[in-house]
C-alpha cells in the first residue's frame, strides 16, 4: 500500500513476487501464478530486465510444482535469455540447474545432462559451493533417474559432504531424502533407514532451529524495515513536494504563457478586424462617392440635353413666328422635342439613381405614403444636394413652381416648423 501511494512501480513489483513467493511456500499455486504475472507485467512495462527474468524464473518454479514441465521449461528459458544477454552469471547459472531438472523430469535424458552439466561447469568457474552442491545433486538425480544407483550415490555424497561444509541445511536434508529413496529402491534397507533418521533428526533440528530464527529474524527485519520503510517516506515525501513545487511553478508559468499569447492574438485578430473594416469603409465610400459623382455628371449631362432641347424648341418657334406661318412638320418635332425631354429624361435618369440608392425610394414611401411621383422625383434631386436652379434645368420647370414644390414637400415630411435643412434630412433617408 506504501509502494501504491509512492507509485514506486519497482517497489510494487517486488512485492507481487513477495507474494508470489508466500503463496508458492503455502501450496496455493494459482494465487502465486497470479501475483508472479502481476509482478512480471510491472517489470516488463518498466524494462527492469533482471527482475523481468527474475520473476520468470520464479513462474518456472511454480509450474515445475504443479507438474506442468513444459510450462516450466518454457519461462526458464525466457530467463536465462534475458541473464545472458544482461551477462548476469549467477542467475544464469540457477537458470542451467533448473533447465536440467525440467528436461530430467520430462524424461529428456540428453538435454538434462547437457544443462546439468552445464551447470556444474559454470558454477566451478563463478567458484560457487551452493552452485556446485546443487548441480552435484543434479548428476545424482539424473543417475538414479537411469537406475544407476552407484553413481548416484557417489554424486549424492559428495553434494551432501559439500552442502554440510557450507551449511546448506535444507539441501542437505533433501539429499538425505534422495539417498534414503535410493537405497530402498536398491534393496539397501539398513543404508535406506541410516538416511531417512538422518533426514528425519535434520527435519525436527530444521523445525526447531528455524522457529526461533524465525522469530529472530522477523523482529529483525521488522525494525529494520521499519526504520527503511521511515526513511524512504521521508525521502519521497521531500521528493514529491519538490516535484509538486516545479509541476506547479511550470504549469503556472505555461498558463501565464497561454494567457499572454491568447490576448496578444486577440489584440492582433482585433487590430485586423477593425483594419478590414476601415477597409471596407473605405471602399464603400469610395464606391458611393464615385456613383454619386457619376449620377451627378447624369444629371448634368441630362440638363444640358434639356436645356439643349429647350433652345432648339425656342429657336424652332421663333423660325414659326417669324415666318408668320405653322409648318405641320416644324410643330411635329417641336412636339416630339418636348415629350422626349419631359419623360424620357427623367426615366433615364430613375434608372441611373435607382443604382446608386435602390432602397431610398421603398423606405421614403413607406415614412411617408401620401407624396406625389413628381414630389418623389424632387427627393431624389434634393438627396444629391442639386440646387433648385439644377433642377430647373433638369425638370424644365420653373423657378417659382420649384420654391412652392420644396414648401409642400416639407410640410408633407414634418419639417414646416423645424429649422432642419431638406436636402440633409433627405441625405440620412
Amino acid at each position: 500500500k506504501i509502494y501504491e501511494r509512492l507509485d514506486d512501480k519497482n517497489g510494487i513489483a517486488l512485492i507481487y513476487r513477495v507474494m508470489g513467493s508466500i503463496y508458492k511456500y503455502k501450496g496455493d499455486y494459482k494465487k502465486s501464478l497470479f501475483y508472479y504475472a502481476h509482478g512480471l507485467k510491472i517489470n516488463r512495462e518498466s524494462g527492469n530486465l533482471p527482475q523481468l527474468a527474475n520473476s520468470y524464473n520464479n513462474i518456472g518454479i511454480v509450474y515445475t510444482l504443479m507438474n506442468d514441465y513444459k510450462k516450466a521449461l518454457s519461462y526458464y528459458k525466457k530467463s536465462l535469455s534475458i541473464n545472458l544477454s544482461q551477462k548476469i552469471e549467477a542467475e544464469a547459472v540457477r537458470n542451467y540447474g533448473n533447465i536440467g531438472s525440467a528436461y530430467l523430469d520430462l524424461n529428456q535424458m540428453d538435454s538434462a545432462y547437457y544443462y546439468i552439466n552445464k551447470h556444474y561447469t559454470e558454477a566451478r568457474h563463478l567458484k560457487g559451493k551452493k552452485g556446485i552442491t546443487v548441480s552435484l545433486q543434479g548428476f545424482g538425480d539424473y543417475y538414479l533417474k537411469k537406475n544407476e544407483y552407484s553413481k548416484a550415490a557417489a554424486y549424492y555424497k559428495k553434494a551432501l559432504a559439500l552442502s554440510r561444509e557450507i551449511g546448506i541445511i535444507e539441501t542437505s536434508r533433501s539429499i538425505l531424502k534422495s539417498l534414503s529413496s535410493l537405497y530402498e529402491r536398491d534393496a539397501d534397507y539398513r543404508n535406506a533407514f541410516t538416511y531417512y533418521k538422518l533426514y528425519n533428526n535434520l527435519s525436527d533440528s530444521i523445525l526447531n532451529r528455524g522457529t526461533l530464527q524465525r522469530i529472530e529474524q522477523m523482529d529483525m527485519e521488522y525494525s529494520i524495515e521499519k526504520e527503511k520503510i521511515n526513511n524512504e517516506l521521508k525521502d519521497q515525501k521531500s521528493r514529491l513536494y519538490r516535484i509538486i513545487g516545479i509541476t506547479g511553478l511550470l504549469f503556472l508559468i505555461l498558463i501565464l504563457v497561454i494567457i499572454y499569447f491568447g490576448q496578444n492574438m486577440k489584440l492582433k485578430r482585433k487590430k485586423l478586424e477593425h483594419e478590414n473594416l476601415e477597409l471596407s469603409k473605405k471602399q464603400l465610400q469610395y464606391e458611393i462617392h464615385y456613383k454619386n459623382k457619376e449620377l451627378f455628371n447624369k444629371a448634368i449631362h441630362l440638363a444640358e440635353q434639356n436645356e439643349f432641347i429647350g433652345d432648339i424648341t425656342n429657336r424652332l418657334n421663333g423660325i414659326i413666328i417669324h415666318s408668320g406661318e405653322e409648318p405641320n412638320a416644324l410643330k411635329t418635332i417641336i412636339k416630339e422635342l418636348k415629350f422626349h425631354s419631359e419623360s424620357h429624361t427623367w426615366e433615364e435618369f430613375e434608372l441611373t439613381f435607382l443604382k446608386v440608392h435602390p432602397d431610398f425610394f421603398i423606405s421614403l414611401s413607406k415614412k411617408f405614403p401620401d407624396l406625389t411621383a413628381n414630389e418623389k422625383r424632387l427627393c431624389a434631386f434634393l438627396k444629391l444636394n442639386f440646387s433648385t436652379k439644377e433642377i430647373s434645368n433638369i425638370t424644365r420647370q420653373s423657378f417659382h413652381s420649384l420654391i412652392v414644390a420644396r414648401t409642400r414637400l416639407r410640410k408633407k415630411l414634418g419639417l414646416s416648423n423645424s429649422g432642419d435643412n431638406l436636402a440633409s434630412f433627405l441625405s440620412r433617408q
